[in-house]
């Protein structure tokens, strides 16, 4: 058994770890001393993460503004709004489920594993992706702040003040841009916290209120600094649920809420068809509000989703402008309403979950680790390629972009579920800190 493959959030027992050829090979169904239901509500999570990240990628194949007019465009817009609303909540939860007080040393083994994996990926994105992004950007918006350098800088000399120039490299802003990683950093924290979580009387309620007041410091200007209080309420949901299997067995089976929640993804659905505007607007607030940092500040600038001009976005991209709407009173109140919603969301999500082993979803659940952190480079391949078809003014049928966002997100989330691809990629994903150059002695 994988000593990470329980996908950031579940504890494995200690075992011998098979040959690497026997885990490339391995397309047996998990073990059933695994907790299948687990498995499965955590690849029911992936694969709509994977939908919100990927499902909208055929709007570079449709013209983008024209496409977002059409049902098949508000269809895919709508889904991932609705996606948002308890995808990340519903990790976060079984997070907490499976998380313990007991930091013995297999957990404490685990932990040095996320914080290494943890560095890998962040480093990763930061030097091939998101840092030399981020710095061409703050580049552009100072060189729109100052058209007519030479002349200002001549105008400096003369009156004996040093002259301009461009942002430098350093210091390097390795916080300032977020990425996937920001969960299993979210992670460390909150279990590296966990015992004084545990001596709080109410620790739900004190996350709620906690979150809502960092909102209003400067935590909010990172996504690392805000996430890890945005997102706490459903690990200590999800935390306090651990030893009550019975509830969750109950609210699985309990046909008016499956119905209840059904419905109401049918309504929000049919809200975005009517104005999509308007459900992107409020869903992406109230998530933004609990990611903060560039995450929350890009999510309001593509709030009013027709009227967002990706073409220029790319052609010529600045950094996402500060938006205060979260250090507000209206966005207070949204986000309690959004934590209410997701929150029933999350359990309303349970009750469409399979029990037993399922085919390729229990799977994906069990190696979830590999499906979030894999999708960012097919995710920059497809983006990359979908540029390339909006500047030469591509416009296929609507229904071409719809069957793009599915076939690509169902695609990308089956293959890279696979033991080949967990072969490839353990080594950035699930590094052996037991042994070589990480081996730390743990008592």
């Amino acid at each position: 058994m994988s000593a990470m493959s329980s996908a950031l959030l579940q504890t494995p027992a200690e075992s011998a770890r098979p040959p690497k050829r026997t885990r490339c090979c391995d397309y047996s169904e998990p073990s059933t001393n695994r907790d299948t239901f687990l498995d499965n509500f955590k690849g029911m999570a992936s694969l709509c993460i994977v939908f919100i990240h990927f499902g909208t990628i055929g709007t570079y194949f449709c013209g983008m503004g024209k496409f977002l007019d059409t049902c098949c465009g508000k269809l895919i817009f709508g889904g991932t709004a609705v996606g948002s609303i308890f995808a990340m909540p519903c990790f976060c939860f079984v997070s907490g489920y499976v998380s313990s007080l007991d930091l013995n040393k297999a957990r404490r083994t685990q932990l040095l594993r996320y914080a290494v994996t943890w560095v890998v990926q962040h480093g990763l994105f930061f030097f091939l992706l998101g840092g030399r992004a981020q710095q061409q950007l703050y580049i552009n918006q100072w060189e729109d702040q100052h058209p007519d350098l030479n002349t200002t800088n001549k105008m400096l000399e003369a009156e004996g003040e040093p002259a301009l120039s461009p942002p430098g490299p350093l210091p390097l802003h390795i916080f300032r841009e977020a990425s996937l990683d920001w969960y299993l950093w979210c992670v460390i924290l909150w279990r590296l916290c966990l015992p004084l979580i545990d001596r709080l009387r109410h620790p739900f309620l004190l996350s709620v209120v906690i979150s809502l007041v960092m909102m209003f410091t400067d935590s909010s200007s990172s996504t690392y600094s805000n996430a890890p209080f945005g997102f706490l309420p459903y690990f200590i949901l999800g935390y306090q649920m651990k030893g009550k299997r019975e509830n969750i067995d109950s609210i699985c089976a309990n046909i008016t809420y499956k119905v209840s929640f059904i419905l109401f993804l049918l309504v929000t659905m049919a809200w975005s068809f009517f104005d999509l505007d308007r459900c992107c607007e409020y869903i992406g607030a109230g998530i933004g509000c609990l990611y903060g940092g560039s995450f929350a500040n890009l999510m309001f600038v593509t709030r009013h989703i027709k009227s967002f001009n990706a073409t220029n976005a790319m052609l010529h991209p600045t950094p996402s402008p500060d938006y205060h709407f979260c250090q507000s009173g209206q966005g207070a109140l949204l986000t309690l309403l959004f934590y209410t919603v997701s929150m029933a969301s999350v359990f309303g999500c349970m009750t469409l979950v399979p029990k037993g082993q399922t085919y390729l979803l229990t799977r994906a659940g069990r190696d979830s680790i590999y499906i979030y952190f894999g999708q960012l480079w097919i995710i920059t391949l497809l983006t990359v390629v979908g540029f390339v078809a909006l500047l030469n003014k591509v416009e296929l049928p609507p229904a071409i972009g719809l069957a793009i966002g599915i076939i690509v997100s169902l695609g990308s989330w089956a293959i890279l579920a696979q033991p080949c691809v967990k072969c490839l990629c353990s080594p950035c994903i699930e590094p052996r800190v037991e042994e070589g150059c990480c081996a730390v002695a743990l008592p």
